[in-house]
């Protein structure tokens, strides 16, 4: 939410963020390891993507921090990875397509989707009771037990 509040206040100019420095460091990175074929180059365009502004990354992070296990977070992650790629190559390949017109409005109408997903997360986050929006969560005794008493 700080973020977005932050792009709408500066208009997203870049004489004014501080985030453009960064991701086009990250950028940089990138560009060196897409042309090295080895598994070092793959670890690390894995690792920097994620520092790339993308909303939901960020939301895919979050739902990676919530599972239980590493390896049930590396899994969220490879399904979240696996599913975006039929629209990144989609966009690759029939993004010049688009009407110029409709991407500016979608630039317009990003920073209060992002918003509005944010609120969604938190108020899911403090499980109000409400169905569907904030649904309650019980905390049984055996989670207590197992995430605070480790053998």
């Amino acid at each position: 939410i700080l973020m977005m509040l932050y792009f709408n206040k500066t208009g997203l100019n870049k004489k004014k963020n501080v985030f453009p420095g960064i991701f086009e460091w990250v950028r940089r990175k990138l560009s060196k390891y897409f042309f090295k074929r080895n598994l070092f180059a793959v670890f690390m365009i894995g690792l920097l993507n994620g520092f790339l502004h993308c909303g939901f990354v960020y939301l895919a992070f979050a739902g990676a921090l919530s599972t239980n296990t590493i390896l049930n977070s590396i899994l969220f992650m490879t399904f979240f990875g696996m599913g975006t790629l039929p629209i990144m190559w989609s966009l690759i390949y029939f993004g010049h397509q688009v009407p110029i017109t409709l991407i500016k409005k979608i630039k317009q109408i990003y920073p209060y989707m992002m918003t509005c997903m944010a609120i969604l997360l938190i108020l899911r986050g403090m499980g109000l009771g409400v169905p569907f929006l904030s649904p309650k969560y019980e905390v049984t005794k055996n989670e207590i037990h197992s995430c605070c008493h480790k053998k």
